[in-house]
């Protein structure tokens, strides 16, 4: 995962091409975030599910990759600035990200982490949870996304 894109699939990409570069890791799917979004694409796979969000110019304006693996290493590894979001504990992801020079802001009662320079947002879900602060330990889903995205 880059800034740019992930694998094939590239931020601003056209709808068509990212249903091909999306073909590579299984069988599209379309989908919608909600009953107005723009209809985009997901591909499921045992260790991650991944979706690409189109605007109304038809173009990628964010790509999301989930993981159901709450800490345990799977075929598919999400890497971003060399720090593996989902193997590693949210706590221990953000330290390593903020290590390699990553402004990110905590958000949603600490469910969330974004860093506005890259648009990378990350989210907290599911178990296992720190008994201290009732937080997710393990980061279940990240979304990078192109400027505006958030506005």
């Amino acid at each position: 995962m880059t800034p740019d894109g992930v694998g094939g699939v590239q931020l601003e990409m056209t709808r068509q091409d990212a249903r091909h570069a999306l073909e590579k890791w299984g069988e599209c799917q379309t989908f919608r975030r909600g009953q107005v979004a723009n209809e985009g694409w997901s591909v499921t796979r045992d260790s991650m599910t991944i979706f690409a969000y189109v605007d109304d110019s038809d173009r990628v304006n964010a790509i999301e990759i989930s993981s159901p693996g709450h800490g345990i290493a799977a075929d598919d590894q999400v890497v971003f600035a060399e720090v593996d979001l989902f193997v590693d504990e949210a706590d221990v992801v953000i330290a390593n990200l903020t290590d390699k020079g990553l402004q990110l802001i905590d958000g949603e009662n600490g469910h969330t982490a974004t860093a506005p320079d890259v648009l990378l947002g990350l989210w907290r879900d599911g178990e296992p949870s720190d008994d201290s602060t009732g937080l997710p330990l393990y980061f279940e889903s990240a979304l990078i996304a192109r400027p505006g995205y958030y506005d």
